[in-house]
């Protein structure tokens, strides 16, 4: 998923952008890349708005694309698989796993799930699983784990249309003012 802005009124900026000559394309690409960076601030704030998640997390699953040399083409690139449960805050509780995902939902029950124990020679310490259920609902030994999963933040971005409309304005809004600013210190050093 690819983040795309576009800008009206970008002429008074053009105009003012040859007063600078050869040093134009340089605010052109600070302007681009200073905006980049307010975009994933603003969408990883967003995020963290709908679900529980750390930006720690959210931001490596974003990949920025600067504009260099004279390449004037800058994206916000989001990726990424389903996050496990552990990183929204899932805790064991007796009857299972207690997970809350969204902030607007109640935490919710996952039955025969369990939280790894540190010294596991197989898998992960921390990681949430949940057992496979034989005839009649009874355990057994032998049938497989899962692993729990939650959202991507692709998924979670995508569930969301008017995220995506809010972050296009407030792109747009940005760009307008970076490159004013980038303007301005470029003219002051002059």
């Amino acid at each position: 998923m690819t983040l795309s802005v576009q800008v009206e009124g970008i002429d008074a900026l053009k105009r003012e952008m040859r007063l600078l000559g050869n040093n134009a394309p340089r605010v052109i690409r600070r302007t681009l890349n200073r905006t980049l960076t307010n975009e994933r601030t603003f969408l990883s704030k967003r995020i963290r708005q709908e679900v529980i998640l750390k930006a720690a997390i959210i931001k490596r699953h974003m990949r920025l694309n600067r504009a260099r040399g004279q390449h004037f083409d800058a994206s916000v690139r989001i990726f990424g698989k389903p996050l496990g449960m552990e990183n929204f805050g899932a805790r064991q509780v007796r009857r299972g796993v207690s997970v809350k995902i969204r902030k607007n939902k109640p935490r919710e029950l996952i039955h025969s799930g369990f939280r790894v124990r540190p010294g596991s020679k197989r898998l992960k310490a921390g990681t949430f699983f949940i057992r496979k259920r034989g005839r009649r609902g009874k355990r057994v030994a032998r049938l497989p784990i899962k692993r729990l999963l939650g959202p991507s933040v692709p998924a979670i971005v995508g569930e969301n249309p008017k995220l995506l409309n809010e972050a296009t304005d407030y792109g747009a809004e940005r760009l307008t003012i970076n490159a004013q600013r980038e303007l301005d210190y470029e003219l002051s050093k002059r």
